[in-house]
């Protein structure tokens, strides 16, 4: 059982993150999220529903309190829902992974109103789904050992064609209305199997899905496409670049002959699918692309997953049209925090979907919301494992300040069975670290220190634990004057 945090409203923005739960208490992945007319949220993923994965859908509010949950499973096939769009009477259409081609409309209640298979027969997984300008959508993924696959429909899920493009390994994970008409995919492609060299793809298709023109692109070793946004005259691809380099160039690394490592990057296109820009934002971590969003015409929002040696947390970047950094928040993990999904709301804010995990893949997963104004600010997540199976191992306990609500003081007060090197770190509703009250290394035993807000007005606070510079648990202090 998990307790979540509150919502709060800053800068006129409702700002939260939150795990969801579900009812196998297993394997709860986020893949995607859209914002509702209604200006709710749905979340979609998968659950494992014993002994296959079922699709899990969530339907959030404003302030990130679930208002409807649904499972649906096909038995004994395993599915999950990659990819989810809003329809213009508060309801979903969501693809995903299947034994076919699938699509499934749900109403504003989370009741399905149709749901279609397509016509293949081979085993599809579809990464995006869009909305068309004639009210039906359209999606593309991959086949099995098939190629590049997409299929349009209409407003009732019927199949209107499909397509298979380009070559047997070629992944499209991304589509968007073209500039005129007709789509514009992105993905990956493989020339054959033995060759390690991978392109980004973008290909430009008219309205009945033939191929306008197709091309490709390489930096450094290998390039994955993960999306593709319309821009202007233009578009936008970005994605994941990688490379070997010589350890010598980062100072603060042991000397280890080559390394493969990954970045970011994005490349600006004319309307011809030319390449006119690109920029690869360069790590000391394997960073890649969870998610690429336009803020407006001067400004990106993109969300990675940054992996060190010990765990992978979430980084957001904002920046201009060159991709110069505007801002940047990370957003961090116990085990690791994997972003798939970021989109701006209806408001200017942003919202994001992913995984937060506790061990080892597959062992406690929980599907991970963020909401964050337009600055990237958020308060700390809040995470109590109160009963689990598999909880933390209890050598080190936060336990609840004393008094809270308090005025000046309050008493903080942990436990360490064994030794290790803990972390207390203040923060304000906004995310903002105000003080550090400990880090250093602790022997066994039972110890309390004390922290005022005598300069603080009224308001609510965040104590975070860090152990062994991992997150271990955070509670909430409200000062009360």
């Amino acid at each position: 059982m998990i307790s979540f945090a509150s919502s709060y409203i800053f800068a006129q923005s409702l700002t939260w993150q939150r795990l969801y739960n579900g009812p196998s208490n297993f394997s709860d992945i986020g893949y995607d999220v859209c914002q509702t007319m209604d200006s709710n949220f749905i979340v979609v993923g998968s659950t494992r529903k014993m002994p296959h994965d079922g699709i899990y859908v969530l339907k959030l509010n404003k302030y990130g309190d679930t208002i409807w949950t649904k499972i649906i499973a096909n038995y004994p096939i395993s599915v999950s829902a990659n990819a989810v769009t809003s329809t213009n009477d508060g309801g979903c259409v969501l693809t995903g992974d299947a034994d076919t081609a699938f699509a499934i409309k749900l109403d504003i209640s989370g009741n399905i109103v149709w749901s279609k298979r397509y016509g293949l027969n081979r085993y599809v997984q579809c990464y995006d789904i869009c909305n068309t300008l004639d009210r039906g959508f359209i999606a593309c993924g991959s086949i099995l050992s098939g190629g590049g696959y997409v299929f349009k429909i209409d407003s009732l899920g019927n199949l209107e064609w499909e397509k298979i493009y380009v070559g047997e390994f070629t992944f499209l994970t991304s589509i968007d209305i073209a500039h005129n008409s007709g789509y514009i995919l992105s993905g990956s492609i493989y020339d054959t199997p033995t060759n390690d060299t991978l392109q980004a793809i973008v290909i430009r298709i008219d309205e009945f899905g033939n191929t306008i023109w197709s091309n490709r692109f390489l930096l450094l070793k290998g390039l994955n496409g993960k999306r593709v946004n319309r821009i202007n005259s233009g578009y936008i691809l970005s994605g994941t670049v990688s490379e070997e380099i010589n350890l010598n160039f980062f100072s603060n690394i042991k000397k280890n002959n080559l390394l493969k490592t990954a970045h970011t990057f994005f490349i600006r296109l004319d309307s011809n699918g030319n390449n006119l820009y690109s920029k690869i934002f360069y790590s000391k971590n394997i960073e890649t692309l969870g998610s690429f969003s336009i803020v407006n015409d001067n400004k990106y929002l993109f969300a990675l997953n940054s992996d060190s040696a010990n765990y992978t947390n979430a980084k957001l970047i904002i920046t201009d049209f060159d991709g110069n950094i505007i801002n940047q928040k990370t957003y961090q993990s116990i085990k690791y925090l994997y972003l798939e999904s970021a989109k701006k709301t209806f408001n200017g804010s942003f919202i994001f979907a992913g995984t937060w995990g506790l061990f080892s893949a597959g062992n406690r997963d929980d599907i991970y919301g963020l909401s964050t104004d337009s600055n990237l600010n958020a308060p700390p997540l809040v995470v109590n494992i109160l009963e689990n199976k598999r909880k933390i191992p209890e050598n080190f306990i936060l336990y609840p300040a004393y008094p809270n609500p308090f005025n000046p003081f309050t008493r903080i007060k942990f436990e360490l069975k064994v030794k290790a090197n803990v972390i207390l770190k203040i923060f304000n509703i906004e995310g903002k670290e105000i003080s550090e009250l400990i880090n250093e290394n602790k022997d066994e035993g039972i110890y309390s220190v004390n922290w005022g807000g005598s300069k603080y007005g009224s308001g609510i606070f965040f104590c975070e634990m860090l152990i062994n510079r991992n997150i271990l648990k955070t509670i909430k202090l409200i000062i009360l004057k």
